[in-house]
């Protein structure tokens, strides 16, 4: 019964991290998108655990790439997978607290968001590694920020449920 719940929740969650995919925002100057989709994955990784988080935040980016019909890119499922990774190692069973949330976030986001993902863009579309990492200089700060507001409140309202599911 606990592995057909827990890969119910698993489908729920990766379900809701394509439909908020659909509302990304790519922003050509920053060569980032931006959006709420960071929110079903960094649930799954702290009720489910990192392992399972990763594999849900995988299997969303994949999964909305083909819907979306974009040309899939496997550096930034990479990308996902380790996002989803991040997120558990420093939630899952742990305190849902503001240095936990902030510890998770910021390193997501300067490990994946800044460094790896420059990478990417350098690897698949030829832009130099540097002016990539500088255009998300000025606005992943802000998205982290915004990301670290949004999980704290979201943890102060589904912190039992979480643990709940944890167990």
């Amino acid at each position: 019964m606990k592995k057909t719940r827990i890969l119910t929740y698993m489908g729920l969650l990766t379900a809701i991290a394509i439909a908020l995919r659909i509302f990304d925002t790519y922003l050509p100057q920053t060569l980032t998108k931006y959006g709420l989709s960071f929110i079903p994955i960094i649930f799954s990784s702290a009720a489910l655990g990192p392992v399972l988080g990763g594999v849900v935040s995988g299997a969303s980016d994949f999964l909305a790439v083909i819907l979306r019909g974009e040309g899939f890119l496997y550096g930034f499922s990479i990308s996902a997978i380790l996002k989803g990774l991040i997120y558990g190692v420093f939630l899952y069973k742990k305190p849902k607290n503001l240095l936990n949330t902030f510890l998770a976030v910021i390193t997501a986001v300067v490990t994946v968001d800044l460094f790896l993902n420059s990478y990417w863009v350098q690897e698949f579309f030829g832009t130099p590694y540097r002016a990539a990492f500088i255009s998300k200089l000025f606005t992943l700060p802000i998205y982290a920020a915004a990301q670290i507001i949004i999980m704290r409140l979201l943890f102060k309202v589904l912190g039992k449920e979480i643990q709940k599911i944890s167990e």
